[in-house]
């Protein structure tokens, strides 16, 4: 790192770190512009770049968490190398005894320092051992955990020959041991963060530990989690409820082997975090493709699309339920996209086989209205039309067309023109009023969205002036449920979408006004720099989802054509960041090589996104929403350049 270079990194993490530029820079040698100092001072470097900000935020956030215990890359280096020496050794045919004080150029850090230390022995995503040790320093407790783990009987016995080859070697140091003095959910959930604490809970001589991976690589919940260690103490699930319980949280450095060829990973929250520099349009081209080859490959002979894969126990999940069915032809739809954008005919064959089995199973046509819908259970909705639609625009005019256009019939008809709005659900005649209010309430921040896009997908493609004249139709209508509306995000990404084409289509400055408003809201919720856990960064709301992250990312990306279309250059640059600080957060989530720690088949994991940070399972949705808002971003964001100031 040169000069400027440093001086630039230094101001940045003084800035986040809440003292401020001025302070930051007499720390430095440098002074403050004052009217008088102007010639004498050195030249401040430009301001910081995104990517310059966002890396320094997250390397912050690494040093917050590790900041008890002085470890340099090099220090965990040589803890894993002397790990694999002492695992290596008990491999052999012939072992002998190890002793840590033989070892030679020991990096003083490991000396010195003290800790509880474990080791974990993982084959081909399947933990063979697991111990922990706390011995006079840290070499000294990573060479008694390796040969402890080594043996462990817990996991199927001790690790076998044939299996060291593929086993990997696991580090977690724990710190900062503290008392959680809440017990009741909420407030544990205050002070416990899953992925990035270990936990422990006792009371008497029963007591149970979690390693910060555990909930993670399970998917566990908060409340499962805390049961499932209950029961291991023999206390009981509610055992953490007890104001006699102990609960323990211990912040914890968290490093590795990579999964890929053995070299130090430094890890967070069970993931790699991703630098902000790392995002260009070749990484997001290269995402893209990872997330139709996952998409393509789990869609079966059948035409079933694998609704959700649990990566830790490899097991597939395909629910026969609405909700299940709207995310798997949403996701048809996006991987008709993919192959389209990369002229790949293996991803639409595939998205053929899964709207073909779509439609064979649950198309229903009314041939005297001329309206063709998919029915699961007793209702019929917009969002299944929709998706349905939208695949097959993309798969072309001699994809059922017939089938285009009672499903598009079946969208206008939906319209309820005493309310100016769109009917979200197809209910029977016999169901009570209230139920049909309650379901319709439910539903309307969601399917019309779907739905306005899908009538704009096919007036862009056929000029159909009906899809168009609908969608001005209904503007007054959802102008005004936003407004009043509590659940505004839930409107904000498919409303943006069908506006944003509405605007490019007319172009009327209500219909910009419109999406400029959704979406500057939405700004304030995605998480910035100054986030505790820095893996959040870039996401949307509390819950560090990759669906909710990426959909919103999908409405800001036409937000962003809006924004250019009509010469809001300001407001274009905001947009901007906020999409390319949510790709980082996208591509953090997804499946690489490197990053396949809990995956048991790593093949049918690779190109997969994280539902969320917390947990390890893949929903199809989260692909989906990543891959779209990758997608709109190459073909519409990336390349281009911050407005001048």
């Amino acid at each position: 790192m040169n000069e400027p270079q440093a001086l630039t990194r230094h101001l940045i993490t003084a800035a986040l770190a809440g003292c401020g530029i001025t302070a930051a820079l007499a720390v430095l040698g440098c002074s403050p512009p004052t009217a008088g100092n102007e010639a004498a001072r050195p030249p401040l470097p430009a301001a910081p770049s995104l990517e310059q900000r966002v890396d320094a935020a997250l390397d912050l956030g690494r040093e917050r968490l590790e900041g008890q215990i002085r470890l340099t890359p090099s220090d965990k280096r040589f803890l894993l190398q002397a790990a694999r020496v002492v695992l290596d050794n008990r491999m052999a045919r012939q072992p002998r005894p190890i002793r840590s004080a033989a070892w030679r150029d020991v990096p003083l850090n490991l000396r010195t320092q003290k800790a509880r230390l474990f080791v974990t022995l993982i084959t081909r995503g399947i933990t063979r051992g697991c111990m922990g040790a706390a011995e006079a320093d840290l070499l000294e407790s990573a060479v008694l955990a390796t040969e402890r783990a080594a043996v462990d009987e817990r996991f199927g016995g001790p690790l076998r020959r044939e299996e060291w080859p593929n086993t990997r070697i696991d580090v977690t140091i724990l710190l900062r041991p503290q008392t959680v003095k809440a017990h009741r959910l909420r407030e544990i959930s205050h002070e416990i963060d899953l992925g990035i604490h270990a936990f422990s809970l006792g009371r008497g001589p029963r007591r149970a530990f979690f390693k910060s991976s555990v909930p993670v690589a399970h998917g566990y919940t908060l409340r499962t989690a805390l049961g499932r260690l209950g029961l291991k103490a023999r206390l009981g699930p509610m055992a953490y409820a007890d104001a006699t319980t102990i609960i323990r949280k211990y912040v914890t450095v968290h490093f590795a082997e990579s999964p890929v060829d053995r070299s130090l990973v430094e890890v967070y929250r069970y993931n790699l975090l991703y630098p902000q520099s790392r995002v260009s349009r070749a990484t997001q081209l290269g995402a893209l493709r990872s997330c139709a080859e996952y998409m393509a490959q789990h869609v079966d002979r059948r035409g079933v699309l694998t609704y959700e894969y649990d990566v830790y126990a490899d097991v597939r999940k395909n629910p026969d339920t609405s909700t299940a069915l709207i995310r798997q032809l949403a996701s048809t739809w996006v991987l008709a996209e993919l192959g389209n954008h990369f002229a790949e005919p293996r991803y639409l064959d595939a998205a053929r086989r899964s709207v073909d089995r779509a439609l064979k199973q649950y198309y229903r046509t009314d041939l005297e209205k001329g309206i063709g819908y998919l029915q699961i259970g007793p209702d019929a909705n917009l969002a299944t039309a929709a998706f349905a639609l939208l695949c097959l625009t993309k798969l072309g005019d001699a994809a059922h067309p017939a089938k285009q256009k009672a499903l598009t019939r079946f969208i206008l008809t939906m319209e309820l023109k005493d309310k100016g709005c769109l009917n979200p659900v197809f209910l029977p005649d016999d169901l009570p009023e209230a139920e049909r209010s309650a379901r319709f309430e439910q539903k309307e921040v969601y399917y019309p969205g779907e739905a306005l896009t899908a009538l704009m997908a096919v007036h862009r493609r056929t000029g159909d002036p009906a899809c168009l004249a609908l969608t001005e139709r209904m503007f007054a209508y959802y102008r005004a449920l936003y407004d009043r509306t509590p659940k505004k995000a839930s409107l904000t990404p498919w409303m943006s979408r069908a506006y944003a084409a509405a605007y490019l289509a007319t172009p009327k400055k209500a219909y910009a006004d419109f999406v400029f408003k959704m979406n500057d809201r939405l700004l304030r919720q995605q998480v910035g720099l100054k986030t505790k856990y820095v893996d959040r960064i870039g996401s949307f709301f509390t819950a560090a989802s990759s669906t909710s992250s990426g959909v919103m990312i999908e409405g800001l990306v036409e937000a962003w054509r809006v924004a250019v279309a009509s010469g809001d250059l300001e407001r274009a640059t905001r947009y901007r960041e906020a999409i390319l600080l949510g790709n980082r957060f996208l591509l953090q989530c997804q499946y690489r090589p490197e990053n396949t720690f809990t995956a048991k088949d790593v093949a049918l994991t690779l190109g997969g996104v994280r539902t969320t940070v917390y947990g390890s399972s893949i929903r199809i949705d989260a692909v989906q929403h990543t891959a779209a808002a990758l997608l709109r971003t190459v073909q519409h964001v990336s390349g281009t350049k911050p407005a001048p100031p």
